[in-house]
């Protein structure tokens, strides 16, 4: 399987990414069942690019497999 590779919208180089987690609560409407929601960052580091050090995608990863 081949990733397909992410570019930055303006300067058109490839997107470096980070793991972030947001804590969960189960209080009011949130329906989550886990402790946290896991996101996958992506972000120019083109020192020459306006969105340098900008956070362009944000995908959300699965939390757990052994469910």
């Amino acid at each position: 399987m081949t990733a397909e590779v992410k570019t930055c919208m303006e300067c058109g180089k490839a997107l470096c990414d980070r793991v972030e987690e947001e804590e969960r609560t189960g209080t009011g409407v949130s329906r989550s069942t886990g402790e946290c929601a896991t996101y996958r960052v992506w972000f120019c580091v083109n020192p020459d690019c306006v969105l340098f050090k900008t956070d362009i995608i944000r995908e959300q990863m699965a939390d757990r497999t052994d469910r």
